[in-house]
């Protein structure tokens, strides 16, 4: 299972029985955490750079239980980026990012703490970062990634109130579709009415303001990092942002955004292709696939963690999974102590903290 059929390239089995080789050492199953995270340290031996993950499992929804915000990027998670930095020296860092998406405004505050310490940040993707995950990576002065990184569009999906979304801009564009049949036909009124009472009072305007939130966000950060000293930094972020905001451009919020346009003429972003380095792409590719086993075999839906072991993992529902035991990883320092407390909250979700 390697990417393109590239021989070089480790694949999910090769993964999967350095674990049971470590868990044979231990007398456990699986070694999922010791082999994770020495694959986070096997990439620093590489850049010479300490690397922060931010992983969710995007496969096993069910883990998180009746409450999907879990997953996203949430105010939580500053947490979890606080306390795998906590303890990092120097200006630089990496970020290795996997994530469907979430609040801006989490991804807000999270970019505020991050560059309050660090002045380069590069953000690592080895597969996928939607939606605000997308608006995260772009507060970074690089992407890092290979064949099968996608980002996405960035524009804002407000709830219908019947456990979806729909994007802002669709809504606008239907209610001025409304507004333009009702002025030509008044009798088509029976036929709008239903839809239009759904809308609320300031639906409009909030579906203004977050498209505008989401723009400005990224045009800020692209203008700050990204395109910092270039002449033209200011209007080429905001042309960036507003192509990915447009979802009249895209047509779905999921569409796939490749590095092949993120470095192309459309948004000319300071992109670092994988593939011109084999050693550091097998190193990525290699802990992708310690993180997803970690998924698979664990209850965990969310980690966010350095390569010493300082984490905040969140730990769902484990209904159809095959559980193994995770043992205590044997790298030194924090990583070998007790886990604290678990930060505990009422059913699926609970996170535990080590280091």
């Amino acid at each position: 299972m390697s990417i393109g059929g590239d021989p070089g390239l480790p694949s999910w089995n090769d993964i999967h029985q350095e674990m049971v080789d470590g868990g044979q050492r231990l007398g456990v199953a699986l070694d999922l955490d010791g082999v994770r995270r020495a694959k986070i340290k096997a990439v620093e031996a590489i850049t010479k750079r300490p690397l922060v993950v931010y992983v969710v499992d995007m496969a096993n929804a069910a883990k998180t239980g009746n409450n999907p915000l879990l997953s996203l990027l949430n105010l939580g998670d500053k947490d979890g980026f606080t306390e795998a930095i906590r303890r990092i020296d120097g200006d630089e860092l990496d970020v290795l990012l996997q994530s469907p998406g979430g609040l801006a405004e989490a991804v807000e505050s999270i970019v505020a703490i991050l560059r309050a310490k660090f002045k380069h940040i590069r953000f690592i993707v080895p597969s996928i970062a939607k939606s605000a995950a997308t608006m995260l990576a772009l507060s970074g002065d690089q992407i890092v990634g290979g064949i099968a990184t996608e980002l996405g569009p960035i524009d804002p999906q407000m709830p219908t109130g019947r456990g979806g979304f729909a994007p802002a801009q669709a809504i606008l564009d239907q209610f001025e579709e409304a507004t333009r049949q009702l002025k030509a036909d008044p009798s088509s009124m029976s036929a709008w009415l239903p839809i239009l009472q759904q809308c609320g009072p300031s639906l409009l305007q909030e579906c203004r303001n977050r498209q505008e939130l989401s723009r400005k966000l990224v045009a800020s950060w692209l203008a700050s990092y990204m395109f910092k000293g270039e002449v033209d930094a200011a209007a080429r972020a905001d042309d960036v942002a507003s192509k990915l905001n447009n979802h009249n451009l895209w047509l779905a919020h999921g569409r796939r955004v490749d590095l092949a346009w993120l470095e192309g003429p459309e948004a000319r972003l300071n992109v670092l292709q994988l593939s011109t380095d084999p050693s550091l792409e097998a190193a990525v590719w290699a802990l992708h696939l310690a993180i997803g086993i970690t998924f698979t075999f664990s209850g965990a839906f969310k980690i966010v963690e350095n390569g010493s072991g300082d984490a905040l993992i969140g730990i769902g529902q484990t209904i159809n999974l095959q559980l193994l035991p995770t043992p205590q990883p044997s790298l030194p320092g924090p990583a070998t102590t007790p886990a604290r407390p678990a930060f505990t909250g009422h059913g699926p979700g609970k996170r535990r903290r080590r280091g």
